[in-house]
């Protein structure tokens, strides 16, 4: 054979394998890198993968579906029941496999090698000690195949963005929540974050193949089993996009399409699939030990640049171990260590009762934890036993008790009761563990006082919930367990009083009872804040001060905090008697501007009452106070600096993430300057309302923006006899127009700046129509890229 003949490259290095007694002894070409090519014989090398419908998918389509030069014959299945039997479809497995691979179950592995005559045995999942990877291959070399390890050089994927990756040693090491926070963090900087989470493929392959979850109807259309709600949920309730599916090359092509930067939320105790520009790595307190001693955990803890020792708060005599074993195996990886306390929402129901513990099942299965955070959320609480449910296990889940027996069992007879990794019960494309929950809700329901602490999925079942956090909080107020999304609703003046109306108390009040119902429908399905306007109330401030002529008027800062206030207290009056099991909170909120803002060399903005020029003189001469004309009367005209920072954002943030309802940022909020010394000094000027909105909710990492007024939508043409509605469109289309700087102009560039900054969508139109807004069925929607695209 020439030296040309093989692409170039130096000749092949011939080897004969003999595949046991019964096989005949063949010759294989060695492939040289950047090549692909067929044996002298044309048999295609026969690979076997064991996995576990994950990264066995995945090293398939990144190194072998090409490659035609090689033969997957099938993938075997381990850890997740009800996956053999299946196919991996011709739709991805490529060309060189019209019907497909099949999936088969990994005990019948040496059978398989033998029967189809193996080349190689491909070991891909996760969470799996040392000892049983090589007893895994010695069943492979026994029957003549060599076995691999595919490492990160080949299968790794680059993204055009930046790429932030969250990995452990093991599961259950409470991973989840950091990368939340981290896009919570990242959305406050203004960066459009995409979260692309580790495969869970357990429904139909082809329809998965690129999934993108923005809402809980995402969800439901894609019919997600229960164990990726778990890990979806918590990222749509916190705004957050999901990018998950089989095919990771299509799925990186997709998000980074629409991402500053790409958060990986890894699953197990896997590398990531994209090459990551930091890796945070989390180890387990609880675990000292682990985090060498299963695959890929210590190839993962070795490639980390921070290591995130979780749950140093529960175990603080395992940090020392842990810190010594990470420094040996990852010196330059950066310590930093993280508490992960447990909390219920509502201890009290807990207290004396007995209690069934419904558990994440890979913790407390493969993870080889003896419990999780439901368990430990409940003795803390003060239950008076944890119900055994061994004796009502149905006969498909009783295995599984005696397969992990580490689950505690205490004198009293408490005992753990968890959704394993049972597969989908009897339907896999219905729903993981739905069919066994409904047998376990029966046979255990005789134990009448039952209170179920149950793991952070939220189970439609009566009960509360223990979660876990790593320095978090939980506890003001019970937020809707059916959560999609967190919004800002900017109301407009109309909220209190519409046009015409007299500025009396009872009339504001009547106005915000149907505000308030409009805000209640969105509250209980989302989390919500609320922002509003305060144009007539100022005024009405300050004509009452104009009367009293003994003290000098009060500064816009002050009137600014006194409307606030004011506003503030009919709305959440009102709120709490549409929802009495909410905690609903109004806060002062101070906003930050520069000193400098051109805005004060230029006021612009009309406030107060109107006068005549004549007093408008009088008046600019005796208060220093800028005036203008406002049609044919004349009006004071303040500064509108643009805001920078809203000074209590961490509050709101807190009082969101614990469910309450927050009324803030009234009128734009105080506008206050940074002071030298750090303080800060409220200055006379007003903000926009709807920009502030606009600010807030980026640095909440909101998922929308409601900028409500009683018109029903943004318009073109407005002012004619044929206006035309925008239904929809991006913040290009809108630039190229022109809208009334005194009404329509400012939603329409707050709704561009928060999509632009991150935010999936913005709506504009009429309170009453607020719900369907937010649906995209009324009002003018805008959005990163239109619908009709995605």
């Amino acid at each position: 054979m020439s030296r040309s003949s093989i692409c170039g490259a130096a000749p092949p290095r011939l080897t004969w394998i003999k595949a046991g007694p019964v096989r005949p002894p063949m010759m294989a070409l060695e492939r040289t890198r950047g090549c692909k090519f067929m044996p002298n014989s044309s048999r295609r090398r026969r690979v076997v993968i064991l996995g576990a419908a994950g990264r066995d998918f995945h090293n398939f389509n990144t190194v072998y579906r090409d490659d035609l030069s090689v033969e997957v014959v099938a993938f075997t299945a381990a850890q997740i029941p009800g996956i053999s039997g299946r196919r991996y479809p011709p739709e991805l497995s490529g060309r060189g496999y019209p019907n497909g691979i099949p999936i088969v179950a990994e005990v019948g592995l040496e059978a398989l090698i033998s029967e189809r005559s193996v080349d190689e045995v491909v070991f891909a999942y996760s969470d799996v000690r040392h000892d049983e990877v090589m007893h895994l291959a010695s069943r492979s070399l026994a029957g003549g195949p060599g076995f691999a390890l595919l490492g990160p050089e080949r299968t790794m994927l680059r993204a055009a963005v930046p790429v932030i990756a969250v990995s452990a040693v093991r599961t259950g090491c409470g991973k989840s929540q950091v990368p939340r926070y981290l896009a919570k963090r990242l959305r406050g900087r203004g960066l459009r974050v995409v979260v692309i989470r580790h495969p869970m493929p357990y429904g139909d392959l082809a329809a998965a193949r690129v999934q993108r979850f923005a809402a809980r109807r995402d969800l439901d259309a894609a019919a997600c089993t229960i164990e990726e709600r778990e890990e979806y949920e918590p990222h749509l309730a916190a705004g957050n996009v999901v990018f998950a599916g089989v095919d990771y090359g299509e799925i990186v092509a997709r998000a980074q399409g629409e991402a500053d930067l790409i958060l990986w939320d890894g699953g197990n105790n896997d590398f990531p699939f994209l090459r990551p520009d930091l890796h945070i790595v989390l180890v387990d307190a609880l675990r000292p030990g682990h985090e060498t001693s299963y695959h890929p955990g210590e190839a993962v803890l070795r490639m980390a640049d921070i290591v995130l020792v979780a749950k140093a708060d529960a175990a603080p005599a395992g940090v020392a171990r842990i810190a010594e074993s990470v420094r040996a195996a990852n010196a330059r990886a950066r310590l930093v260590r993280g508490g992960s306390p447990v909390t219920l929402d509502d201890a009290a129901a807990v207290r004396g009762k007995r209690v069934i513990a419904v558990e994440d099942g890979p913790t407390v299965t493969h993870g080889g934890m003896p419990h999780g955070a439901a368990w430990a959320a409940a003795r803390e609480a003060g239950a008076a036993s944890i119900v055994n449910p061994r004796p009502w296990a149905a006969p498909d889940i009783a295995p599984i008790y005696a397969r992990y027996p580490q689950h505690r069992a205490g004198p009293a007879g408490d005992g753990l009761f968890e959704p394993p990794n049972c597969g989908a019960g009897r339907n896999p494309q219905r729903g993981r563990c739905r069919f066994h929950r409904r047998r376990h809700a029966r046979r255990s329901g005789r134990a009448d006082d039952a209170q179920q602490a149950d793991h952070p999925c939220a189970l439609r079942v009566r009960g509360t919930r223990a979660t876990g956090s790593v320095g978090g909080h939980r506890g003001v107020s019970r937020p809707p367990e059916e959560a999609d999304m967190k919004v800002v609703i900017a109301l407009g003046g109309n909220a209190l009083l519409k046009r015409g109306e007299p500025m009396e108390a009872e009339v504001q009040r009547r106005n915000v009872t149907a505000a308030a119902e409009a805000i209640a429908r969105i509250a209980r399905r989302h989390s919500v804040v609320v922002t509003h306007g305060n144009g007539p109330q100022v005024r009405l401030l300050a004509l009452q001060a104009e009367s009293y002529a003994l003290v000098q008027p009060y500064p816009l800062d002050m009137l600014g905090a006194q409307s606030e206030g004011l506003i503030g207290y009919l709305i959440e009056q009102e709120l709490m008697r549409c929802l009495p099991q909410r905690a609903v909170v109004t806060l002062l909120t101070q906003v930050v501007v520069k000193s400098d803002d051109l805005a004060f060399k230029h006021p612009a903005k009309p406030i107060g009452p109107v006068y005549s020029e004549k007093d408008a003189r009088q008046v600019a001469a005796a208060r220093g106070w800028m005036m203008a004309q406002d049609g044919s009367s004349w009006r004071r005209v303040a500064p509108s600096p643009e805001p920078l920072r809203i000074v209590e954002l961490a509050a709101i943030r807190m009082l969101v993430d614990a469910g309450a309802v927050v009324v803030c940022a009234g009128g734009g909020g105080i506008p206050v300057v940074l002071m030298p010394d750090g303080a800060v000094r409220g200055v006379e000027a007003v903000i926009d309302k709807d920009l502030s909105a606009a600010l807030l909710a980026q640095q909440l990492g909101a998922t929308a923006l409601l900028l409500l007024t009683d018109v029903d939508a943004v318009y073109l043409k407005w002012g004619t006899n044929r206006p035309e509605p925008i239904r929809e469109a991006v913040p290009g289309q809108l630039h190229q127009h022109v809208f009334a700087a005194g009404s329509m102009g400012p939603k329409v560039e707050a709704a561009c700046r928060f999509v632009e900054n991150g935010g999936q969508m913005a709506g504009i139109g009429r309170l009453e129509d607020a719900e369907r807004i937010l649906e995209g069925t009324a009002g003018t929607a805008v959005r990163q890229v239109s619908a009709a695209k995605t």
